[in-house]
Order: C-alpha cells, then structure tokens, then sequence
C-alpha cells in the first residue's frame, strides 16, 4: 500500500507526440504550382503525386455503411429476444 504524498508530487508523462497541421492555402499554392509547371511543360505528367490529405478518408465510407446496418439488426435481434422473453413472463 502507498501512503500518500505531500511534498513529491508525480511528475506528468511526456509522449513523443509530433502534431500534423494542415495549411489549405500552402496546399493550394503548391497545387498551383505544379499545375502551372505542367502547363508550361517543365514537369513530366507521370511523375506528380497526389495530394496525400485530399480524399484520404472517402474509403471510410464503406466502413460506416456496414457498421451502422450491424448495429441496426444487432438492436432488432436484441429487442426480439427481450419481446419474446417478456412474452413468455406473461403467459406462464
């Protein structure tokens, strides 16, 4: 058992925790930018990448789909099985 602490507090957990901040202007400056560069044919067409924060999580949408109708015949299983039960109270 630990007996309490008055003057050794804890100290807080540090985490190697790097944010990610997305920039919709710096995207689209760059986004100009290549667009230009193809235009006036300094770049070769194959070689752009995509923007990998555009349209990243559109496959989620599937997921979404499936879980919400699982979740909808999981309620309508678990609402028969408690009617029938409450059924069968009533008729003993």
């Amino acid at each position: 058992m630990d007996l309490p602490r008055f003057f050794n507090t804890y100290r807080h957990k540090r985490f190697n925790y790097l944010p990610m901040y997305y920039d919709p202007k710096k995207e689209e400056l760059e986004e100009r930018k290549s667009r230009i560069e193809r235009e006036a044919g300094l770049v070769d067409p194959s070689t752009i990448k995509k923007s990998s924060i555009r349209g990243s999580f559109r496959h989620v949408h599937g997921y979404r789909e499936k879980a919400n109708r699982a979740s909808a015949i999981r309620t309508l299983i678990i609402v028969g099985i408690l009617l029938g039960l409450v059924l069968l109270l009533f008729t003993l």
